[in-house]
């Protein structure tokens, strides 16, 4: 799988360096591509490494100027893009987030049944990724993408300001 990632990073700074669009778009793909590269770097584990895919389908939503392009999948950002966004409830929780989801996840919440889910460890176990804390986790905080909060606010922006490295110290 870091295979995989390290080549789909250079794939992603290959298209951005012979790009056509426009150098906003530009500059937001390469930004997106360093902060890979910075997560690949020190991932660790599955959850970091999709995190990886997560930022090069944002510098490639960039390079596509789809500004309302959808992230990987919330449930499993390995599953791929998302099809929609959907309300969901996090189990234990009152509030409703609005998370993007792939199709199997999608058929999965409309049928009442638990999406697969991506897990990550907590206290030595296994659980899903978005149940680690907020403060611990950027994925958790961000749900791969489909947490973001309006357009200034991007996974390549996060890890530039250190988001990533804090969470994982």
């Amino acid at each position: 799988m870091r295979d995989r990632a390290a080549e789909e990073v250079v794939r992603l700074g290959e298209e951005a360096r012979t790009a056509q669009g426009g150098p906003a778009a530009v500059e937001r793909a390469l930004d997106a591509y360093t902060a890979a590269g910075t997560v690949l770097d020190r991932a660790r584990g599955v959850p970091e490494l999709a995190g990886v895919f997560a930022l090069v389908a944002e510098g490639r939503a960039a390079l596509a100027a789809a500004a309302a392009a959808l992230p990987l999948c919330f449930f499993h950002p390995l599953h791929g893009p998302a099809v929609r966004r959907i309300p969901w409830r996090p189990p234990g929780r009152r509030e409703k987030l609005r998370v993007a989801a792939c199709e199997t996840c999608l058929r999965a919440v409309r049928t009442r049944r638990a999406p697969e889910v991506l897990t990550d460890r907590r206290d030595g176990r296994p659980v899903p990724y978005f149940e680690v804390p907020a403060e611990d986790s950027l994925w958790a905080a961000t749900g791969y993408g489909s947490l973001l909060r309006g357009t200034g606010d991007s996974l390549a922006g996060r890890v530039q300001r250190g988001d990533f490295t804090r969470t994982r110290d």
